[in-house]
């Protein structure tokens, strides 16, 4: 590798590492040298002057947003900007929290429970629900009501093999409505049913020897063992068995 000339190597050494090379004279006007285009980005602003830096400012691409433009030159631009922001966030949160009269006000007016509405009915009402009503309201109906209603919701097409045997179980059943439900061919075919038919002392013998016809042999073995029928049942169940 050559080494420098020394008339070079002095000019350098005199110069300093700080050095930034002047413009030719009378070109203060013409573009920068390729070479300077290249120029350390820590080159100074100051140091470039006023004409270069103006250069340098067109070469650069234009890659960074602009930012809005203020009013009056006072910042009140920006403020608007943020104001608005602001009141964007507070709507928000106003909708959020559902306001004077969001969901939670309509909620507090919606008026009664549906648990309230089913204790203030009429009998009319209860009797209509009970013949007429869906699932739930008869469930609700039967909870309330007993024994008023028991009739009419056995008599309600759409009762389901769950909802007879609460009814079927329950020792203050009327006999006349337990035969309408041992006269139910459908009703009894559930083992449900026939358990809770079996377990009511007021159900009568001669029901009680229908269902035992009916019940399959494995389940009159077992009532035949089992201690919580009663007396007259396994003795059925024993005949029935031979």
């Amino acid at each position: 590798m050559a080494e420098p000339e020394p008339e070079a190597a002095a000019e350098t050494a005199s110069a300093g590492d700080d050095a930034i090379p002047s413009l030719p004279p009378g070109d203060e006007g013409a573009p920068w040298p390729a070479a300077m285009s290249e120029a350390p980005e820590e080159l100074e602003a100051a140091d470039i002057g006023d004409e270069g830096l103006a250069s340098l400012d067109a070469s650069l691409p234009s890659v960074l947003p602009s930012a809005p433009p203020l009013a009056d030159g006072d910042g009140t631009g920006a403020a608007s900007v943020a104001d608005a922001s602001g009141d964007e966030e507070a709507a928000a949160a106003s909708e959020s929290d559902g306001g004077e009269d969001g969901p939670l006000e309509i909620e507090r007016q919606a008026g009664p429970s549906r648990h309230e509405r089913m204790r203030r009915l009429s009998q009319i009402e209860q009797q209509k629900i009970a013949r007429r009503g869906e699932l739930n309201d008869r469930v609700m109906l039967e909870r309330l009501y007993g024994k008023a209603v028991w009739d009419s919701l056995l008599r309600n097409p759409k009762l389901t093999v769950p909802e007879v045997a609460r009814i079927a179980r329950k020792g203050t059943v009327p006999r006349p409505l337990l035969e309408l439900i041992v006269d139910n061919n459908s009703w009894i075919q559930a083992a449900t049913v026939r358990r809770a038919l079996l377990s009511n002392p007021r159900v009568n013998g001669e029901a009680i020897m229908k269902l035992m016809r009916i019940t399959p042999k494995h389940e009159l073995k077992t009532i035949l063992k089992s201690t919580a029928y009663s007396p007259q049942v396994r003795d059925a169940a024993k005949k029935v068995l031979g």
